[in-house]
């Protein structure tokens, strides 16, 4: 199959000298509108897309549903790493601390727990977000194993597999990936050969996508990754830095840097379709807003104490990522997160349709975090004050 590699300094390159807005005239750009240049793929020239105001969708002050709060049982969850809704409407939730995938009704109903700690079939040491890829079948990527299990949507254990990569490099190590319904796979690997620390303080590990699909495998990147910090001799995600974040829609793959708001937009083959976004820069980490972070942490932590002393020893960047979210929804559209400012109590949702026109926005409290969009709810995991989570699915108002 073919193998391409895009680096991301030429498609910036491209980009500056085809976007003139940005490049000349900015400001003028954002306050007239939803309007910014895109290039098209087959003839490589400049064009312009642009939309009206996005309108305001509203998230209900209710959930339609919860599940969780219990001190025991199925519905009592230690650390959730992910939820997805199947086609049949049942819930799978992965818990992380008991590493097991927990199958619900539409309603609730608890239906299954398989999984496990452990390395037998289907169990897991360490468990990334359960994905549903072709046909509702389950994946869920264990990085401390290096395998992926599979299972039905009933909850069967199918099997288990390596992740589906362009080749098996070793300078390049696997961290997360996407699936879609066609039979496509994005993988994010980071530089093995970066997450070495030289010295203590904010390091970048660069990260790139490697795309499988029917019409053949390609490499996108490498691109800055996770800001990291390095630390008493351990290496952990810099507090509020940014990282590159990746979706994967029906037949295109998203990838957004967070340096600015916007995000790149590629075909299977790995042609850059469009940038979406107006390209603004972040905004600036003031000593408030950082305040803010800190407090907010140390007020979970059950150290407060050592916790703001850690958090003292920290060289905190100067700006906030401008997002840290992408999804996309069962329509096809992209739905953006713009950062939470800390202290705040709702983050803002961009929604772009495929043409990379922001359609709408929404504000959604920063407790809940979003997972799964469809034509009238919002699915995701609800963290309270206590730090007990739950599962929650809010109605959505489109208009």
């Amino acid at each position: 199959m073919a193998r391409k590699a895009v680096s991301r300094s030429q498609v910036r390159d491209t980009l500056w000298r085809a976007r003139p807005c940005q490049a000349v005239a900015h400001a003028v750009c954002v306050l007239s509108g939803i309007t910014w240049w895109t290039l098209s793929a087959e003839q490589g020239d400049a064009q312009v897309v642009g939309g009206d105001e996005p309108v305001e969708w509203g998230i209900a002050d209710r959930p339609r549903l919860e599940i969780g709060g219990s001190d025991r049982g199925p519905t009592s969850f230690g650390a959730i790493v992910g939820v997805l809704r199947l086609a049949t409407g049942a819930i799978v939730v992965g818990d992380g601390m008991a590493r097991e995938l927990r199958f619900f009704d539409p309603t609730g109903g608890h239906l299954a727990s398989v999984g496990g700690n452990g390395e037998g079939p289907g169990e897991f040491r360490t468990m990334r977000p359960p994905l549903a890829c072709a046909g509702d079948t389950i994946w869920v990527w264990d990085p401390a194993l290096g395998r992926v299990s599979l299972y039905s949507a009933e909850g069967t254990f199918l099997r288990q597999e390596t992740l589906p990569r362009t080749d098996y490099d070793t300078e390049w190590a696997p961290w997360s990936f996407a699936c879609n319904d066609g039979g496509g796979f994005a993988v994010v690997s980071r530089s093995a050969l970066q997450m070495v620390p030289r010295q203590e303080g904010p390091m970048s590990v660069d990260v790139r996508v490697e795309i499988t699909s029917p019409r053949g495998d390609v490499v996108l990147g490498p691109f800055p990754g996770e800001e990291a910090y390095a630390i008493d001799g351990m290496i952990a995600p810099r507090p509020l830095g940014r990282a590159t974040r990746v979706a994967l829609g029906a037949d295109r793959v998203y990838v957004g840097v967070a340096d600015r708001f916007s995000i790149d937009v590629y075909d299977f083959d790995g042609q850059l379709l469009l940038t979406v976004g107006d390209g603004a820069a972040p905004i600036e980490l003031t000593g408030r807003r950082q305040q803010a972070f800190i407090d907010d942490v140390v007020s979970g932590s059950r150290d407060p104490e050592s916790s703001r002393r850690f958090y003292q020893r920290i060289d905190f960047p100067d700006r906030l990522p401008a997002f840290d979210r992408l999804i996309v929804d069962d329509q096809g559209d992209l739905w953006v997160r713009s950062f939470p400012e800390p202290g705040m109590p709702r983050a803002r949702w961009h929604v772009f349709d495929p043409t990379g026109v922001e359609r709408a926005q929404l504000q959604v409290p920063v407790q809940f975090e979003m997972s799964a969009v469809d034509d009238t709810s919002l699915l995701g995991i609800w963290t309270d004050a206590a730090g007990i989570q739950s599962i929650r699915a809010y109605a959505l108002t489109r208009r």
